[in-house]
């Protein structure tokens, strides 16, 4: 009803629907969403983080949190929800890289090195994406002030 031009009504039943199910992360996630579309982000925060403690292992509401965190530029809370999502689901190469990432955004550039290497031996990963974490390693050795071994790096995955 949010999303039809009956903003009020959806909030209302909305609204209703954690009243009637205050544990319901559905309800929680849901106007969590819309608080984020009203640009209420602090409204949508509080939203996602009652939904994650009415269900800490759902991991829409993760990512769609860690992306509001991100947004937010809030990087150590976006460390800490990046790391739920390579706990929940450690198989899927996009959570690696988003908590070495996430890593990168705290200054903990050389665990986030480690992070990307790891990666690989633990999800696949495609030939564009191995490419683009390469320069992203050797982005975060540049920062830690090793030019040589960033050029090694370089030379060692040239292919």
């Amino acid at each position: 009803m949010t999303y039809l031009n009956q903003k009020e009504e959806g909030v209302k039943t909305l609204n209703q629907a954690i009243k009637m199910n205050f544990s319901n992360p559905n309800s929680w996630h849901f106007l969590a969403l819309h608080h984020k579309e009203e640009k209420n982000y602090n409204q949508s925060m509080k939203c996602y983080l009652q939904a994650m403690k009415n269900d800490p292992n759902n991991f829409n509401v993760l990512r769609d949190l860690s992306y509001l965190q991100l947004y937010l530029r809030q990087y150590l809370p976006f460390l800490e929800t990046s790391r739920k999502g390579v706990d929940l689901r450690p198989g899927l190469a996009v959570n690696w890289v988003t908590y070495a990432f996430a890593n990168y955004l705290n200054k903990n550039y050389e665990f986030a090195f480690k992070l990307l290497e790891s990666c690989e031996k633990i999800a696949p990963v495609k030939p564009q994406e191995k490419n683009e974490i390469v320069l992203f390693q050797t982005h975060m050795l540049k920062l830690q002030n090793k030019y040589i071994d960033a050029i090694n790096f370089l030379e060692e995955n040239k292919k």
